[in-house]
């Protein structure tokens, strides 16, 4: 489908940064990491829709504040919309920050065993019974798994 229009929307790193866990020779260790800048990226498509993806920061509550940025930023958009990426969100949670209907509900982080869902395909657009999304098998390219959605217009 061709796209009629790109939008981006800069979002700021995190002031802190946050202890993330990662894998050590016997078990898991802590490393404090700082966060980068992120961002949102919209293609408003010629068929009435405008898809999205992004990447929040792992720094705890302050993703749950881009999600909302990033929301309040889609909704000034034209069309139908969904926003797919690594929210960074466990639990459910980028559906209730959001309050947008997530697709999945597979966990997808880490790619090699996946225990926790950070990423989504999210919309108040698209129908249950339209839409089939897809967690992808591990391929080694990536620490998350990879998400699609086939959706019957």
């Amino acid at each position: 489908m061709p796209v009629r229009k790109w939008h981006h929307l800069q979002l700021k790193k995190s002031p802190l940064g946050f202890p993330i866990a990662v894998p050590g020779k016997k078990r898991p260790r802590l490393m404090y990491l700082e966060d980068e800048p992120r961002a949102a990226l919209a293609a408003e498509l010629e068929n009435g829709w405008t898809i999205a993806t992004t990447h929040l920061s792992f720094v705890p509550f302050y993703n749950a504040i881009q999600m909302r940025r990033v929301i309040a930023w889609l909704t000034t958009l034209p069309g139908k919309k969904i926003l797919i990426g690594d929210m960074n969100l466990p639990w459910g949670l980028a559906q209730k920050v959001s309050r947008w209907q997530s697709f999945n509900n597979q966990p997808t982080y880490p790619s090699w065993k996946p225990s926790l869902q950070f990423d989504y395909i999210l919309s108040n657009d698209l129908e249950n019974r339209n839409a089939t999304s897809k967690v992808h098998d591990f391929t080694g390219v990536s620490d998350h798994r990879a998400l699609s959605i086939e959706y019957d217009l």
